[in-house]
């Protein structure tokens, strides 16, 4: 207590926290080209170490507190590791399982898609189109980049029953 006043702290990011965060993101192989934002309107909302994050960005994260902000950088490794060349999978077009609300014919260089052949799906980044085939690209976007997280940390608070579930 300070002057008569009752003061709490603030939770600290840790696990089974949930973090609301604003954020810019930026590739540090294209020049510092920033490639998302998150923003106080629409933030970020996660599970502290939940698995849906990168281990290394919550590594970052972890003992921070509302109003705190944070920058650092995650190397290809740390982040979504290398690009590999053996996740371009051809696709034949007479092979696939047809999606009537997303035919072929709609379908353009640079579409996220999801495509299922013979039951097993091919989720990704289309790449090439041909007369026979089609080319989906299966890395994680932002394989293969070096990264800049920079932000500010909006709210921390112990989850709830339901969240943890």
């Amino acid at each position: 207590m300070i002057n008569g006043l009752l003061c709490m702290e603030l939770p600290k990011i840790s696990s089974d926290k949930v973090v609301e965060l604003a954020y810019q993101l930026f590739d540090l192989s294209r020049n510092n080209e920033m490639i998302e934002r998150m923003t106080a309107e629409y933030p970020l909302q996660f599970l502290f170490n939940s698995g849906k994050m990168l281990s290394s960005f919550e590594t970052q994260l972890e003992g921070l507190m509302s109003g705190d902000t944070f920058d650092f950088d995650l190397e290809v490794e740390e982040a979504y590791g290398a690009y590999d060349d053996t996740k371009l999978k051809q696709v034949f077009k007479d092979e696939l399982t047809l999606n009537p609300n997303y035919p072929i014919e709609r379908m353009r260089v640079g579409d996220r898609v999801q495509l299922e052949v013979g039951g097993q799906r091919h989720a990704g980044i289309l790449k090439l189109v041909t007369e026979k085939y089609l080319v989906v690209d299966q890395n994680h976007f932002l394989a293969g980049k070096r990264l800049r997280f920079r932000g500010t940390i909006l709210f921390v608070r112990k989850a709830s029953i339901e969240e943890l579930l």
